[in-house]
This record gives C-alpha cells, structure tokens and sequence, in this order.
C-alpha cells in the first residue's frame, strides 16, 4: 500500500509546491557509493540476526558475518568522510539531542514490532483466533495514536520532548509487563485490552515527540537528513527487534520443559519474547530520557547556588 501512495504523492508535490532558489537535480550529486554501502550494512546486520539462532551465535559463520557487518558500515564512514556530497554529513551525529532521538526511535519500534510478532502468533496459533479478530484485538492501539497525535503538538510546544517522550516509553513498557500474565485463555478485556491501551498511550506520546527531538536545533538544510536518519533507526530498530524475537521465541520454545508444541511451551516461548521487548524499551528509556533527566538535577542546584550568590551580593 505504500508504494501507490507514495507514487501519486511524488506526482502531485511538484504541482502544488514552489521550487527554491538554485536548486536542482542531477545524478553526479547523488552518493551512490554511501547509499549502497549503507543499504548493505542494514541488510547484511538484520540478515546476521535472523540467520544466528539457526547457525550458532557462536559458530563461525556467523562471527564472520558480524564481521563483515562491521567492515560495511567502516566503509561507509570513510567513504562519507571523502564524499563531496554525502548522503549523511557525519559531523550532524555530532548533536547529543539526535543521537538520543535516533536511540529512542530504535528502542520504539524494536521492542513493538517484536511484541506484535509476538501477539499475533500467540492469537492465531495458541488461541485460534482468526486474522480479522486478532486485527480487532490490535485496533485499540491504532485508535488512540489516530485520535490523540493530533494534539501532540501543542503538548510538546507546552513541556517540550523530554517529558511525553519518557512517559510515552514508560508507558509502552509497561504494557508489556502487563502481557507477562497472558494464559492459555486468558480474557480479553481483562487481561489483554489494558496491554494495547497502554501501548497506544506510549506510542502516542512518542512518536511524534521523536520526531521533533531528532529535528530541533538542526540548521534548515539538514532537515530533511535528520528525519531521514530518524526515520531510518524507525525501521532499522523494528527489523532487528523482530528477528531478536524470532530467535527468542524458538530458544524459549524449545528450551522449556514443557511437552514440545503444547500450549505450555508455546507460552514459554512467548514470555521470552515479552521479556525481550520490555529490555528494548528499558535500554530505550536508559539512553534517551535518563541523560536528560540527570542533567536537569545537576544544573537545579547550580542555579540555587547562583541565585543565592547574586542574593549575597546584593
């Protein structure tokens, strides 16, 4: 669905929007080598992730293969550092507030698209519940972002990013503590419609938040560089976070004790799983809010005791 949308978009934009001054477009200017160099080191990672439960995190293939992930992405960062038109300046990971907001961004949708993963093999293969119904269990979570991102905006122009960024994470986390309780015919309601109110919550408060965080402060013309690294860390972070739960979800399967392809076991599997996306999010919330809140207890009291100085003074 996305291609079509986003064909007739590209169609569409130069109709209604004015080109700028001096720009223009010409292939010399694109950095082919980066972005294939880029795209490869992607790949080459979530390939290597997907692949080591199967192989062996220790097997030698699999050591090889991060190292070729490593060796990839070193190519990249020299072949930026030499290119007279990168496809990322390197100097704008400079900036502590993007660094944060690309961390959040990955801690966000790694431990949801690995969660959902998650929900919906324990929907369909332990409850038996059709794709549209487990499509309805999830709708909650889709109505509360449609409904409440709007408003996003003036919130965060009222307490900025930090505050809905850290609670929106904390929200998601604890969503998923609430799932570790899930049975074999655990009731919906109850026990599983709190987890995707919450989720819904989280992802409200976050979203949007990151967005802005990753863009504030970035001078015009790097605009568009700094969405796209966020948007970049978005997909990045969903699609290891998705192949770290696949190969949670088998370890934990055929690690329990339980008789293999029972319901017992399955839950086991699926707890794991839980387990994995609750650290994504706590490592999230680690590294994109904890720094912040920390540096605003430690200039509270040098304030005081400037305040308390000029007082003196006087």
């Amino acid at each position: 669905m996305p291609v079509p949308i986003a064909a007739g978009i590209l169609f569409l934009l130069p109709r209604y929007l004015d080109r700028d001054e001096g720009a223009g477009f010409s292939l010399r200017k694109l950095d082919f080598a980066g972005t294939a160099t880029l795209a490869a080191t992607m790949l080459a990672l979530v390939y290597t992730v997907v692949e080591a439960p199967n192989v062996g995190w220790g097997a030698p293939r699999t050591l090889l293969s991060f190292v070729g992930v490593g060796a990839l992405l070193s190519a990249f960062v020299l072949i930026e550092q030499h290119s007279p038109n990168p496809l990322v300046r390197l100097g704008i990971l400079r900036s502590p507030q993007l660094r944060r907001a690309n961390f959040g961004a990955m801690a966000l949708l790694g431990s949801w698209f690995g969660f959902q993963f998650m929900g919906t093999l324990y929907m369909q293969d332990l409850r038996d519940w059709s794709a549209v119904e487990m499509a309805l269990a999830f709708l909650p979570t889709g109505i509360i972002v449609a409904a409440g991102s709007p408003n996003i905006g003036r919130l965060v122009n009222r307490v900025g990013t930090t505050i809905p960024v850290a609670v929106g994470l904390t929200s998601l986390a604890a969503s998923y503590v609430l799932f570790l309780n899930i049975g074999a015919n655990t009731d919906y309601l109850t026990g599983m419609l709190p987890t995707f109110i919450l989720a819904g919550i989280g992802f409200m408060l976050t979203f949007g938040p990151l967005n802005m965080a990753a863009t504030g402060g970035v001078a015009p013309e790097e605009q568009g560089l700094a969405s796209g690294l966020v948007y970049t860390s978005f997909q990045v972070g969903g699609a290891i976070g998705l192949a770290i739960a696949t190969a949670v979800i088998d370890a934990g399967t055929a690690a329990s004790s339980s008789p293999a392809g029972s319901a017992a076991a399955l839950l086991d599997g699926f707890h794991s799983a839980i387990l994995t996306s609750l650290a994504i999010a706590v490592i999230g919330i680690a590294i994109t809010v904890v720094p912040l809140v920390a540096g605003r207890t430690r200039r509270a009291p040098a304030r005081v005791a400037t305040a308390a100085a000029g007082d003196h003074q006087e």
